[in-house]
């Protein structure tokens, strides 16, 4: 059934796509023309996301991350367009969030722009193997095994480690969901997001030696899914729903990189959980912010959650959770909005932050105190709703938008199409390269990221991953040379 589904998914999504562009035609021809214009550019954005995801799974064995990413923005944004228009009631504006509108008649542009960063990702791509022509030897040599981490047990050590700094941080709210305002500042600050870089190499690397090394070692195999667990755990208490899925998603990804294959009856599992996420997680949260309620014990706090999901009734639970998940992948709004408010945000401009990428994190803010804070969300909130307490995104090409319009986009996306592709066509083997094609591939899934601190970040990330490498030593256990 499987293969084949395989075989003819291109003929199955097109016509569930086409049929959903028609049932969306005959109601964007009762608003306006513009709106009819902008669902011929959706079908332009379907074929430079979904066609060229599905042709790398069935020919290379796993789409391009630059696939991922387009496919993500293609149901964040397109598929919302799509939907804000079947909701419309014939009406050219609806409103989003709270009392703004959003103008469907602007979606032109605004595909347009969104198409423009598809291309440029593209772009991206076809410079980096147009200059690296020999790409296809790395293919090759990722069939083997070359490399080994030689400090295995002081890898698991350090996890442990962490996990009990993270637990620290989250039992005494340095951390997690209502933490403190005061502990975003300072050395707080600079601990949390040390500790926070950290953990995320050492569990990635810990991945590399269970998964792609294939350690048999059954203690430590134990000790570390353990860890995981309990990383999952503190995510969950922690009030940050991505918090509880990341550990989640490394080891999954990891183990599907080192050939394993998930059973159906852990994705038949998966999802009941995945549904009861969001209702848990707003319960536990709602606990937090009621001082009546909230009994400044975890245990307790999530214990008042469960109870009070267990008190609703299992389809408010399902529909609740699923009317989530479906407001986190509505996009389209703040796309649209920061698009046309770009003039009035002058919080950042014409890349004016990235001269200083290569040693932002390096230089405290003691020393540089107007160095950029990576607060744009709360500063974009405040300008749509006049709130600063929540964060809010309009995806990474809104952030980028924001720089000036769509020469910044192209420009931008371009660098982000260059660097994915380096990373794909690298050899996934070097313990370097498997880490940075996990933590893209999540970059790919979420691209809720402002480009300028994911950029900071990944060189961030290189320097630290580079130190804990050379601590704990790296053994090439193969050498091929192809010519």
């Amino acid at each position: 059934m499987y293969n084949l589904f395989l075989k003819h998914i291109h003929f199955i999504l097109g016509s569930i796509f086409g049929l959903y562009f028609m049932y969306t035609l005959n109601n964007a021809l009762t608003i306006n023309f513009e709106v009819v214009k902008a669902l011929i550019l959706c079908i332009i954005a379907y074929l430079l996301s979904i066609i060229p995801f599905i042709h790398y799974f069935k020919t290379k064995g796993r789409p391009r991350l630059i696939d991922w990413m387009r496919v993500v923005l293609f149901f964040t944004i397109v598929l919302d367009f799509m939907k804000n228009v079947n909701q419309s009631s014939g009406k050219k504006t609806i409103f989003f969030i709270d009392n703004i509108l959003t103008d469907l008649t602007d979606a032109p542009f605004v595909l347009f722009t969104l198409i423009l960063a598809f291309l440029s990702l593209d772009l991206g791509y076809l410079i980096f193997t147009s200059i690296c022509r020999n790409h296809n030897v790395s293919k090759r040599i990722d069939a083997f095994k070359v490399f080994m981490i030689k400090g295995k047990n002081k890898l698991l050590f350090f996890l442990g480690f962490s996990t009990i700094i993270k637990a620290y941080f989250h039992s005494t709210g340095i951390s997690g969901y209502g933490s403190s305002i005061e502990y975003t500042f300072g050395l707080f600050s600079l601990v949390k997001n040390i500790q926070g870089n950290l953990n995320d190499i050492l569990i990635i690397l810990t991945c590399y030696v269970v998964f792609i090394e294939g350690y048999e070692n059954k203690k430590y195999r134990k000790l570390f899914f353990f860890l995981i667990i309990i990383q999952a755990i503190l995510g969950l208490i922690s009030g940050m729903k991505e918090s509880f899925l990341l550990p989640i998603l490394y080891v999954s990804v990891a183990f599907l990189m080192g050939g394993g294959r998930i059973k159906k009856q852990f994705v038949i599992i998966s999802f009941p959980i995945l549904i009861l996420l969001f209702p848990l997680n707003n319960a536990y949260r709602d606990i937090l912010n009621d001082p009546f309620l909230n009994k400044g014990n975890t245990v307790v706090n999530v214990t008042l959650a469960v109870n009070k999901i267990k008190q609703q009734s299992l389809s408010e639970t399902v529909l609740g959770g699923a009317e989530n998940y479906g407001s986190r992948s509505s996009m389209y709004g703040y796309l649209d909005n920061s698009i046309k408010t770009e003039s009035n945000w002058n919080y950042y401009k014409h890349l004016d932050r990235y001269w200083a990428i290569p040693i932002v994190w390096l230089v405290p803010r003691a020393v540089w105190p107007s160095k950029p804070r990576n607060d744009v969300g709360a500063i974009y909130n405040d300008q749509l709703v006049g709130v600063t307490t929540n964060s809010i995104t309009p995806m990474n090409i809104g952030w980028v938008y924001f720089e000036g319009g769509i020469p910044y986009v192209i420009i931008i996306f371009i660098l982000i199409g260059l660097f994915f592709t380096y990373i794909d066509y690298s050899n996934i083997k070097k313990p370097i390269v498997f880490f940075f094609f996990i933590w893209c591939l999540h970059k790919a899934l979420k691209p809720e990221w402002d480009p300028y601190f994911m950029f900071s970040s990944a060189i961030q990330s290189f320097v630290t991953l580079w130190l804990v490498l050379k601590y704990f030593g790296v053994k090439k256990l193969m050498f091929l040379k192809i010519k």
